[in-house]
């Protein structure tokens, strides 16, 4: 009699690392969207939750500035130092540094003693710095910390990381846009910045912040002296470039 044999029938083992790793590539694909997506939308969600109101990209409003006319000395001399006069920072003595603070003194067009008091954007975060605890990480107003500077032709944007109530204390970056005004010899608020997009008309708290930053930067304007070679210079005029701000004092 025959014997039949019946040879078992072997299952195929699935793996189950490539299904993980399609998992976790396809998580990794969907944060990254959210993130990215996130970032951009931020300016259109801070809008709404703030009531800030969006006109246009922040570029544009330095876009067609007219060049401020570089000063130019009659026999100029560096000045290794200056003590300057900060108003209610109180005094600083600055030492000349090619890659921060650049100083002369000599005649203006008009015959009149004139210093020229160049600063980089390196330089003026070094002052901040020193200054004011809103430039580093631990500032004393906890919505505000880690300013930078971003100079801009005849303005600037100051960045900061922002914190708010109403973002539900939410951190992200942000700008407050000033443009310097050479008739009025002051500094005017244009908007806020947040990735390009230019915000108006913030809501009141924010507004009345705002207001007071700017008008501690005109009074710092308004007071800042320079004493250099046994001579008082007060400020005439602030040339600013993407690159540098000029004070020129008379």
């Amino acid at each position: 009699m025959d014997t039949m044999r019946m040879n078992p029938v072997r299952r195929r083992r699935t793996s189950l690392l490539p299904l993980a790793c399609g998992c976790l590539a396809a998580l990794g694909i969907l944060s990254v969207i959210l993130l990215v997506g996130g970032y951009l939308f931020l300016p259109q969600i801070i809008g709404m939750v703030t009531g800030l109101k969006p006109e246009g990209k922040t570029e544009a409003i330095f876009a067609d500035v007219t060049p401020q006319p570089t000063v130019v000395l009659q026999n100029p001399t560096a000045l290794p130092q200056i003590t300057m006069n900060l108003g209610s920072f109180g005094q600083q003595t600055i030492n000349s540094d090619p890659q921060l603070y650049n100083f002369s003194v000599g005649t203006g067009a008009n015959g009149q003693p004139t210093t020229t008091a160049v600063f980089s954007e390196e330089g003026l975060m070094q002052l901040c710095l020193q200054r004011s605890t809103v430039c580093g990480p631990n500032s004393a107003d906890p919505r505000f910390k880690n300013a930078r500077i971003d100079l801009r032709p005849g303005g600037a944007v100051v960045y900061a990381d922002v914190t708010l109530p109403q973002t539900g204390n939410f951190t992200f970056p942000a700008g407050v846009v000033v443009r310097w005004d050479t008739p009025s010899r002051q500094v005017v608020f244009t908007g806020l910045d947040f990735n390009g997009q230019l915000y108006t008309s913030p809501p009141q708290n924010l507004a009345d912040t705002i207001s007071s930053v700017v008008q501690q930067m005109n009074d710092l304007v308004q007071q800042a002296a320079v004493d250099a070679s046994g001579v008082h210079y007060t400020v005439s005029d602030v040339i600013i470039t993407d690159t540098s701000a000029t004070l020129i004092l008379r």
